[in-house]
């Protein structure tokens, strides 16, 4: 999921998502950072980051919001 994804895929690459039919969604957090909803992970790992604070939060809320079924929520970066 990233900024050359057509639309057409991103929608069916989420749709898979979050009917399990995929267990890993992987993205750019600048290009899935906003309107998306990811309530079904309980894992965000970032490997790149852009070192810009608003696009990270954005990202980190794409799952961590009300919907959420897991006890908890693990962010981590990855080097």
């Amino acid at each position: 999921y990233y900024g050359e994804t057509s639309d057409a895929q991103r929608k069916v690459s989420l749709a898979k998502f979050k009917g399990s039919e995929v267990r890993v969604l992987v993205g750019n957090a600048l290009s899935g950072g906003t309107g998306l909803t990811l309530n079904n992970a309980s894992a965000m790992l970032y490997y790149a980051n852009e070192f810009k604070l608003l696009p990270r939060l954005q990202s980190e809320d794409r799952f961590h919001r009300i919907g959420q079924n897991a006890d908890h929520c693990l962010i981590a970066d990855v080097e």
